[in-house]
């Protein structure tokens, strides 16, 4: 409460006169004991919190209701949410996986010309390859760039908003 935080600070008359409260009323609140639905709640909320991080703080209140439930304590999942919610506790959600390369298909496979040795004597002898994604406030970007392996430089690259063969193609002619 903002009266007892400043107690020490400001008069309690004036603090309770600004925020329009009488002073028997602060001291009344002060003096008096906690009831025995907050004495459970306090209990309650060491034990949704334990739960909520031991499942890596990505379980909402139905699932920690139910973890609540199956190690026996009585609770209904609308005491969880209201408490979970006190406690400003709030399930991340686990990001998607999102598969990027597809092996299985029946197209020609390029062999391994260059044998892993990524050493080259002079420039525009070996080049390599690769695609990565980039993250944007309007999605994901894909990324092709094409490597000298003399220079160690980008020769090439190229960008889409779809990971297509295109994608690369246009990489390796800005390359050569």
């Amino acid at each position: 409460m903002i009266i007892q935080e400043l107690e020490e600070v400001y008069s309690v008359s004036k603090m309770a006169k600004y925020l329009g409260v009488t002073r028997q009323s602060y001291w009344r609140w002060k003096r008096r004991q906690p009831t025995r639905i907050e004495m459970e709640d306090e209990v309650l909320k060491a034990l949704i919190l334990k739960e909520f991080d031991d499942n890596k703080k990505r379980y909402g209140y139905r699932r920690v209701t139910q973890g609540l439930i199956k190690k026996g304590v009585k609770v209904c999942k609308h005491r969880v949410a209201r408490l979970m919610d006190e406690m400003c506790l709030k399930a991340r959600a686990r990001r998607k996986f999102k598969v990027t390369t597809d092996s299985h298909h029946k197209k020609p496979v390029a062999g391994d010309l260059i044998n892993r040795n990524f050493t080259a004597d002079q420039p525009n002898q070996k080049y390599v390859s690769d695609i990565t994604y980039v993250r944007t406030r309007e999605g994901w970007l894909y990324l092709c760039i094409v490597l000298d392996l003399f220079s160690k430089m980008v020769v090439g690259w190229s960008f889409s908003r779809r990971m297509k063969a295109a994608l690369v193609v246009k990489a390796i002619r800005m390359a050569a």
